[in-house]
C-alpha cells in the first residue's frame, strides 16, 4: 500500500498490510496451487469492478514488463479494467537502458502513475515482488538513494515522484504471474516487443541507442547484447571511480597491474594478506586513519613530524632509512634472480656491481667518474651489440600519476646520464639504454611500461605473468618488514622516553 500524499510516518503504509498480512499474502500468491491462485485473482478483480475494494470506486489496473534476453530490448505494458477501458486505452511502450526486468517494471509503472489522474483511486496489480520491495526500501527514512549507486535510479526516481504527487489512495498488489489473473495476463501481451510498428522508447540511453546503431551492424542478437553489456560496465566504472576516495580511485585506474594481485596474494603469508586487505581498502591504522574515526588527535608521525600514512611508513620515513633500503635492495634482489633466468644465451648480466668493477673488455674510453655509479643491474647483449642498465625504484602509489612522476625523475638524475655517456663513449657503436621498473608502495605498478622493458629485453611472454605477481608479492612482504622496523623505532623511543 501507499499512503497519498507527503511521506510521513502515519500515511506512508507498508505493503505488508495488504491482503491479511505479509507472510500470508506470499504463501498465496507465490506457493499455493495454480487453481487457488487463479481464483484469488478473479475473486480479487470482480471485488475491485464491482466498487467494493475499500468501500469505495477506484480505478483498476495491471502493469508489466518484459526483456528479451537476445536483443536486449525491453518493454512495459498496462491494461485497464473492462469498467475503467472506455476511459483509458491499454499502453504499449519500449524501455531504454539497460536490460533489467525491474526497469521495465518500474516503467510500466511510471506510465500508469502519469496517465491516471492524481484525484483518482488508484488500485495495480503488479506481479514483480522485486519492484515493491524496492519501493517499501525507498520509503524508508534512513535510506538516502544516490544517482551514481542506486541502479535504475532515473526510473525509481519518478516513480516515486508520481506516488508523492498523488492526493488520492493508492494501493500496489502482488499478484503471482502467468497464473490466469486476466489484467495481469493482458498487461504481460501488451509488455511484449514486437517486430512490426514502432514503439514510444522511454528511459532510453543514449549510449545504448548510439552503441546498438553504430557498432552492431551485421551483429548477431547475442553479439549486440555482450557489447551493450560491455559498455555499460566500463561505464559504470568510471563513474564509481570518479566519486571514489583517492585510496580507490587509483586502485580503479586501470594497467596498473591489478590482475596480478590474486596469484600474488595466494603466495602471502596470513599477516601479509590482512595488510593487503587493510591497504587496499584504506582502513591501514596510521595516525591518518585514527585521526578520521576519532581514536587520535593527530595526523602526524611520531617519530618525524610529517604526516602519517601508509606510503609515509613503508617508503619515506627518515627514522627507518635503514629498513626502507633494505626493502628495496630485499625486493630487488628476488626479481632480479627471476629476470636473469630468462635471459638469452650469449647475454652478460651484472647485479648491482659498480661499473669500474663490470669486466665489459677492451674500452677504447675509460669510464672516469662514471665508473664509481652503481646501477641496480646491467644487461650486456653481443648479438644486438646493445647495453642495458636497470633501475629499481619503490614509491608511493597514492595517486594516479605517482608511478609516472617516480620514472621521471629516475631517468632525470645527473647520474644516470653520466653512465650512459660514459659507456657510449667506452664502447662506440652499441646502444646505451636506461630500463626502470618503479613498483608501488601497495603493488601497483605500470603495465604497459614493464611489458615494454621484458620485450626491450628479449625475454619470453611466458614469464611475465610470474615475474609481475612476484613483484606484487615482494611489495607487501617487504612493506611488512618496513612496518616492524618502524613498530620497533617507536618502542625503542617511549623507552627513552620513559
Amino acid at each position: 500500500i501507499w499512503g497519498g500524499g507527503p511521506r510521513d510516518r502515519e500515511r506512508s503504509l507498508r505493503i505488508k498490510d495488504l491482503l491479511r498480512g505479509w507472510e500470508r499474502s506470499m504463501q498465496e500468491t507465490e506457493w499455493v496451487g495454480d487453481r487457488e491462485v487463479t481464483m484469488l485473482g478473479r475473486a480479487f478483480m470482480d471485488a475491485v469492478e464491482a466498487r467494493e475494494w475499500e468501500g469505495g470506486p477506484a480505478t483498476l489496473a495491471a502493469t508489466d514488463g518484459s526483456v528479451d534476453n537476445e536483443t536486449g530490448r525491453m518493454g512495459a505494458g498496462v491494461v485497464f479494467s473492462p469498467l475503467n477501458s472506455q476511459e483509458h486505452d491499454p499502453i504499449s511502450i519500449e524501455v531504454g537502458g539497460d536490460p533489467a526486468s525491474l526497469r521495465a517494471e518500474a516503467a510500466a509503472l511510471v506510465v500508469l502513475l502519469e496517465t491516471v489522474s492524481e484525484d483518482e483511486e488508484l488500485v495495480v496489480l503488479i506481479d514483480s515482488l522485486g519492484l515493491l520491495q524496492t519501493i517499501r526500501n525507498w520509503t524508508r527514512f534512513d535510506f538516502a538513494p544516490r544517482r551514481e549507486v542506486q541502479e535504475h535510479y532515473d526510473v525509481i526516481s519518478q516513480v516515486m515522484t508520481l506516488l508523492c504527487k498523488r492526493r488520492k489512495k493508492t494501493t500496489l498488489v502482488k499478484v503471482k504471474s502467468h497464473s490466469g489473473v486476466p489484467l495481469n495476463e493482458g498487461a504481460d501481451e501488451q509488455a511484449q516487443i514486437r517486430e512490426e510498428g514502432e514503439l514510444t522508447v522511454r528511459f532510453a540511453s543514449e549510449e545504448r541507442e548510439e552503441l546498438i546503431q553504430v557498432e552492431c551492424g551485421g551483429m548477431g542478437h547475442k553479439q549486440i547484447r555482450v557489447g551493450i553489456e560491455k559498455k555499460t560496465r566500463e561505464r559504470k566504472w568510471e563513474e564509481l571511480r570518479k566519486s571514489a576516495t583517492i585510496t580507490a580511485r587509483t586502485l580503479c585506474t586501470e594497467g596498473r597491474g591489478q590482475r596480478y594481485f590474486p596469484r600474488a596474494k595466494a603466495n602471502l603469508t596470513h599477516r601479509c594478506r590482512r595488510r593487503m586487505l587493510q591497504v587496499m581498502g584504506g582502513v591501514f591504522p596510521c595516525n591518518l586513519w585514527r585521526k578520521r574515526i576519532n581514536v587520535c588527535y593527530h595526523d602526524t608521525c611520531v617519530l618525524c613530524g610529517k604526516r602519517d600514512t601508509y606510503s609515509h611508513r613503508v617508503c619515506s620515513c627518515k627514522q627507518v632509512h635503514d629498513a626502507i633500503t633494505l626493502g628495496h635492495d630485499t625486493a630487488w634482489k628476488a626479481l632480479y634472480e627471476n629476470l636473469i633466468k630468462h635471459v638469452p644465451d650469449k647475454t652478460g648480466y651484472w647485479f648491482d656491481t659498480t661499473l669500474g668493477s663490470i669486466p665489459l673488455g677492451a674500452l677504447q674510453h675509460p669510464l672516469g667518474k662514471a665508473g664509481k655509479y652503481k646501477p641496480d643491474g646491467l644487461v650486456e647483449m653481443t648479438d644486438s651489440r646493445t647495453l642495458f642498465l636497470l633501475e629499481f625504484t619503490r614509491t608511493t602509489d597514492l595517486w594516479e600519476d605517482s608511478l609516472e612522476r617516480a620514472n621521471i625523475r629516475k631517468r632525470d638524475k645527473e647520474g644516470y646520464r653520466l653512465m650512459i655517456e660514459a659507456l657510449q663513449r667506452a664502447r662506440p657503436g652499441w646502444n646505451v639504454n636506461l630500463i626502470t621498473f618503479v613498483l608501488g608502495d601497495r603493488g601497483l605498478f605500470d603495465e604497459n611500461q614493464w611489458e615494454e622493458n621484458w620485450k626491450r629485453l628479449k625475454l619470453p611472454s611466458s614469464g611475465f605473468k610470474h615475474f609481475a605477481s612476484l613483484a606484487v608479492q615482494m611489495a607487501y612482504e617487504v612493506a611488512e618488514d618496513i612496518l616492524q622496523a618502524y613498530n620497533g623505532a617507536i618502542a625503542a623511543q617511549n623507552a627513552r622516553t620513559e
